[in-house]
């Protein structure tokens, strides 16, 4: 007979099974279904609570894994197999988010920050899926996030189309990648942040000698980057001026609500040589240039 085994609970790890520690599988020691995870308000991280048996209840809300988790994946980039899951609200609106836990022989330590989330109405008319999805990544580090191009729902969807997120890590908070590793933008999706769907009826104000993108909302945050190489180099056919640009919806008008939660920010698109993203830009600094470009 196996002995209970119950090691490192404080470092995030709580291995509780009748099997001896060397018959557990990695699955069992990591046991997810029990661990720690952050709860959010629209992508922004607040406490941090804890999962029973693969759900947390507060009130009439439960937040529950769904799906299968994924064990495969690194990261982080340190090498190591981590973990990845989608989690679901079940009070309305509802949404998902796909959560991410970094996994050392000694530890499980849940990612503060989403790797990607959404309201599940946001996808009630895509074709592939009714989610958020997880997939692999041929070149890692990172997960490939199946996801809406745009996370709004109803009346406001202008585009019902899914789109693939590579999302890899930096200091610690999920990140964006674009092409192979050449830009590092916010997971956030904005209007206007996937090329391919921006409307040409939007007048896109530059912000570019204004401000400059962070990767959430946040003082503080790491700022979007532009390519650490030439992609001329790359791709030496392309003549187009290599000049990454911030720019931002005139329509802009977030709600007192809105700012509160998002700490002041509000998304703007990151453009460069045809690759779209987002990051955030604080509304103080914005304001006046959408004021005056309307003016």
């Amino acid at each position: 007979m196996g002995v209970a085994a119950i090691v490192a609970v404080g470092a995030g790890l709580l291995w509780v099974n009748s099997k001896s520690v060397a018959e557990l599988t990695r699955e069992e020691r990591i046991d997810l279904a029990n661990q720690w995870f952050y709860l959010h308000e629209q992508g922004v991280p607040q406490e941090k609570v804890r999962l029973a048996d693969g759900a947390y209840v507060r009130g009439e809300e439960t937040i529950r894994i769904v799906g299968e988790p994924e064990y495969r994946f690194d990261v982080d980039g340190d090498g190591a197999k981590d973990v990845a899951a989608v989690l679901e609200s079940t009070k309305e609106p509802r949404w998902q988010a796909v959560y991410l836990w970094t996994v050392t022989p000694e530890s499980v330590t849940p990612v503060e920050w989403p790797a990607s989330w959404q309201w599940t109405c946001a996808a009630e008319n895509h074709e592939y899926s009714d989610g958020l999805t997880i997939w692999g990544l041929e070149k890692g580090p990172g997960i490939d996030v199946l996801r809406s191009a745009q996370n709004v729902c109803g009346a406001d969807v202008g585009d019902v189309s899914e789109t693939h997120a590579f999302i890899g890590m930096r200091d610690g908070i999920p990140i964006l990648i674009r092409d192979e590793g050449l830009t590092r933008h916010a997971t956030e999706t904005c209007v206007g942040g996937e090329p391919w769907i921006r409307s040409s009826d939007t007048d896109f104000i530059d912000i570019t000698e204004s401000t400059t993108p962070l990767l959430q909302p946040r003082d503080g945050a790491p700022p979007v980057s532009g390519p650490d190489e030439d992609p001329k180099e790359r791709y030496p056919d392309d003549q187009e001026p290599v000049r990454i640009r911030f720019l931002i919806d005139p329509a802009s008008n977030p709600d007192p609500a809105y700012l509160e939660v998002h700490n002041g920010y509000v998304p703007a698109v990151v453009d460069w040589w045809s690759w779209g993203g987002c990051g955030w830009v604080p509304w103080d600094t914005v304001k006046p240039v959408i004021d005056a470009h309307t003016d």
